[in-house]
């Protein structure tokens, strides 16, 4: 074991572990912060700066649009966005978030485990989704779904 150095030795040796730490402290969060949105599943920017004439809404939860018969279940990363809409300023005004519908289309897929698919939008007449944030997710596929019954009714 050696010896103690000086104090003046100790002291930088303190100050040079202090900011060590803290640059590894500052990556490790910025890292995580970074991170988080594609674990989550949340969509990655909590507020968006947007242009004049535009409008931002914040974790619009992404739909799957497949065929009826389509057994499988799907996984979406992340499973919401963030969409910034243009338009007739009343139009935007009156613009309520359960009116903006994301959603990605499996129709055409056959047959795949993951796959990136571009996010689309559908809004109300006047209005125009300039901004989609990610503008793809992820798609996994969670296997066959369980058969549900299902009992038809007579018409009375």
């Amino acid at each position: 074991m050696s010896a103690p150095g000086t104090p003046r030795e100790e002291f930088l040796l303190k100050i040079a572990s202090f900011v060590l730490a803290l640059t590894i402290w500052g990556a490790v969060r910025a890292q995580l912060s970074g991170g988080q949105a594609a674990r989550t599943g949340e969509a990655a920017p909590a507020r968006l700066a947007v242009p004049p004439g535009t409008r931002a809404f914040d974790r619009v939860p992404i739909t799957v649009l497949a065929d009826a018969g389509d057994r499988r279940g799907f996984k979406v990363t992340p499973a919401m966005v963030n969409v910034i809409v243009s338009g007739e300023a009343a139009s935007l005004r009156s613009l309520q978030a359960d009116e903006i519908e994301a959603y990605v289309s499996l129709v055409d897929v056959v047959e795949a485990r993951s796959l990136r698919k571009n996010v689309r939008v559908r809004l109300p007449a006047n209005l125009k989704a300039e901004q989609v944030i990610p503008p793809d997710v992820v798609v996994d596929s969670a296997g066959l779904l369980p058969d549900l019954p299902v009992e038809i009714l007579p018409k009375p």
